[in-house]
């Protein structure tokens, strides 16, 4: 759920168009084999599978040129969909198809080889997920839906060995749950290392467009957005969903051309909690149900697509948790005007987390003016 939108609007044409003279010599077709141990993340886990997944992922991929500024601000990443399978050797978590974009940076450049980041996050299919029937496994109750986030991180290097053809090596990790939306959601992670190829139709690009920067004249700018998400009640395994709603009110700065400070005030109600405190007969329920909070972002901005991500503190609780949170996910602008007073409107989908642990992803939509 956490980045599912992102599959459909990572790769509008505005981030994927180039030049007609550029557009056709700067893709390539990437396979990439993934061995992996799965990883033990929580406490009451007790127990160890001595399973080694085995996974492959294919890739089709576009080199930026830096004909957009963002593109020269980011070091000219590549961006791609990509399809993976994993087969996790253990019979209680089965195999998973997933579904993504990425996004690969370059690091650190050696000749014309390079050191590169890449970071991709969409949709993960899981063919064996926790069942409510006493002949279920036990041991499934690490995915409680079949359709989940996928996440995945790679560092690695590349190296051209021909005009056409590059290789690269190098540690990879994967992430698969469901963000909190359905109990259980233990998630699975993996982590490892990858060899693969890539081929380049009309050859490795080495050369890339630079633009002279213009001074960066943006000004502070006022957003609002409101937000839904659904949550379970953290104390019952496939018990009822309950809605948050949350209002924001935000100051906003661009700089650098490539990037957006965000300080943003919060009202949350979170219909669980109140659910809660009228089952407990508490006066005034209603008021005590809203949380409180403030919260500083700094966005990626990549063209019409926008990665924020957040530390929070929420000002009051009633149900004891943490005060700090963390906040992630990503904006789509829609639409965008310089002369009217609304600047631009976007959606916007985010997960919220206390450190490691989801608490809920919502969808959202806001303007900045």
């Amino acid at each position: 759920m956490r980045f599912c939108v992102l599959l459909l609007i990572l790769f509008h044409p505005n981030l994927w168009a180039q030049s007609d003279s550029s557009s056709t010599n700067n893709h390539a077709l990437t396979i990439t084999y993934l061995p992996s141990k799965l990883l033990i993340h929580k406490p009451n886990i007790h127990f160890q599978p001595n399973a080694f997944p085995q996974s492959f992922e294919l890739c089709y991929k576009k080199q930026t040129n830096g004909e957009k500024l963002w593109q020269q601000k980011y070091g000219y990443p590549e961006i791609g969909l990509n399809l993976a399978y994993t087969n996790y050797n253990f019979n209680s978590f089965g195999q998973a198809i997933a579904f993504y974009p990425s996004i690969q940076f370059r690091l650190w450049k050696i000749h014309q080889s390079y050191v590169f980041f890449k970071l991709g996050a969409g949709l993960g299919l899981a063919d064996t997920k926790w069942e409510r029937s006493s002949s279920s496994d036990s041991f499934r109750y690490f995915i409680g839906t079949t359709l989940n986030n996928f996440t995945m991180f790679q560092i690695g290097y590349l190296k051209p060995i021909s005009k056409r053809w590059t290789i690269h090596t190098g540690v990879d990790f994967f992430h698969l749950s469901n963000a909190a939306t359905r109990k259980p959601n233990y998630g699975i992670n993996s982590m490892g290392f990858f060899v693969g190829t890539s081929f380049h139709p009309s050859g490795h690009q080495v050369n890339f467009l630079k633009q002279t920067t213009p001074k960066d004249q943006s000004r502070l700018r006022l957003g609002v957005a409101s937000f839904i998400a659904f949550a379970e009640d953290a104390s019952v395994i496939d018990g009822p969903l309950f809605p948050i709603y949350s209002q924001s009110i935000a100051v906003t700065k661009r700089y650098r051309h490539k990037s957006r400070l965000w300080l943003s005030a919060n009202a949350i109600l979170k219909t669980r909690t109140l659910a809660w405190l009228k089952n407990k007969s508490e006066a005034n329920a209603w008021q005590k149900s809203w949380q409180f909070s403030a919260c500083l972002q700094n966005e990626f901005l990549f063209g019409n697509v926008g990665f924020p991500i957040g530390l929070g503190y929420y000002f009051n609780d009633p149900t004891g948790n943490l005060n700090l949170y963390q906040r992630l996910g990503m904006n789509y602008y829609f639409a965008s005007r310089s002369k009217i007073f609304l600047k631009n409107s976007y959606t916007s989908l985010v997960l919220h987390t206390h450190l490691s642990k989801a608490q809920y992803a919502e969808l959202g939509i806001g303007f900045l003016f």
